[in-house]
């Protein structure tokens, strides 16, 4: 092998040491402490939470909050949908289990305790008529025809009758997929944007020009939201008309992640396409938003919340206060969650109102 072999070997070398530092670091459960010491009422109105926190061997940048809540949290049962027989839009295959297998990762590791399961077409339908107490994500952008087409919809029953759903991809409810099916766009069989006025009496969202938000809102950074995306994002404007939380990123009239009550559902929407993990809408990153907004109960509140930010620090006798502006407060969710994306920590505690 002449020099000039040895420089391009070399080169290779660092190339693929290169591809592997990126491909193979490592993400960390962090060994941090979280202490509730106190919790002290002023006159009913107010609660102050003190606490300490102990960080382990990887000290965390964390987001500590307090949000007031209707309800106890229930982890409730998880259903994911994914079907290699079924198409998706905006994002592809890989990036679809890609999904499912970051929140079943999330779940596991972050002390989520309700059940996870991975359903095809066929289990969907069963899920929507059968478990309306239960979450399903729909990582695909498209609804298969087993539960949704342009003459009937499963969505709408499913959600009023307290389901959860998070929807990420394409448009909400605009696709109906076929068996080993491809979508075309044009075609007429598809639901539509009607689809969101029969199940919300509303348009939601629709497809945009923007691809990304960078603007943060209260929620975001509490949560420690990372999705960005906005082609499909929902509209500030209806999430609050219609009583819902702008909990993503926001751009213009558009944002990441919207929820919105449903009857006696949520529905929690993503704006956009999903790419491979550590990348810009990476679908590590959808996972762990989905999981922290789940575990934080914020779906179950009147939109008030009180958050900090800790540096990788050890703090002791730190106070946290929110107000309890509403008489059906039943609680407050006191939580620390991890701001570093290649460490899984979210810690909660449910603090009943007295």
């Amino acid at each position: 092998m002449n020099s000039y072999e040895k420089m391009l070997a070399i080169i290779f070398i660092l190339i693929l040491l290169g591809e592997l530092n990126v491909v193979i670091q490592p993400s960390i459960v962090a060994k941090t402490s979280v202490n509730l010491l106190n919790v002290r009422y002023e006159d009913g109105a107010k609660i102050e939470v003190t606490y300490n926190i102990k960080h382990g061997t990887y000290p965390n940048i964390l987001k500590v909050a307090l949000i007031p809540v209707y309800q106890s949290l229930i982890d409730k049962d998880i259903y994911a949908y994914y079907d290699r027989d079924y198409p998706s839009s905006l994002i592809s295959l890989s990036s679809w289990i890609g999904v499912v297998d970051h929140l079943h990762e999330n779940i596991k590791l972050k002390g989520y305790e309700g059940k996870f399961e991975i359903v095809n077409a066929l289990k969907l339908k069963e899920v929507m008529l059968q478990k309306y107490d239960s979450i399903l994500i729909i990582p695909s952008g498209v609804l298969p025809e087993t539960v949704h087409t342009k003459e009937d919809s499963l969505v709408k029953q499913f959600l009023e009758n307290g389901g959860i759903l998070v929807w990420i991809g394409d448009v909400f409810a605009f696709y109906s997929g076929k068996h080993r099916g491809e979508i075309t766009s044009l075609s007429a069989e598809h639901p539509g944007l009607e689809a969101q006025e029969k199940i919300l009496g509303y348009i939601m969202s629709n497809a945009s020009k923007f691809e990304s938000a960078d603007v943060e809102t209260p929620y975001s950074e509490a949560l420690s939201v990372k999705y960005s995306g906005i082609h499909t994002g929902a509209f500030v404007e209806e999430v609050l008309k219609n009583k819902g939380l702008v909990l993503g990123k926001v751009k213009e009239n558009r944002t990441s992640i919207g929820v919105v009550p449903v009857g006696k559902g949520f529905l929690i929407l993503f704006g956009g396409k999903v790419t491979p993990a550590r990348t810009a809408f990476g679908e590590d990153f959808v996972a762990s938003d989905i999981v922290n907004i789940l575990l934080s109960g914020i779906i179950y509140s009147n939109g008030q919340l009180s958050y900090d930010e800790v540096h990788r620090k050890d703090v002791y006798n730190e106070t946290l206060s929110v107000a309890l502006k509403d008489s059906q407060i039943i609680g407050v969710v006191f939580f620390a969650v991890s701001e570093d994306y290649y460490s899984y920590f979210f810690f909660r505690q449910f603090i009943a109102r007295y």
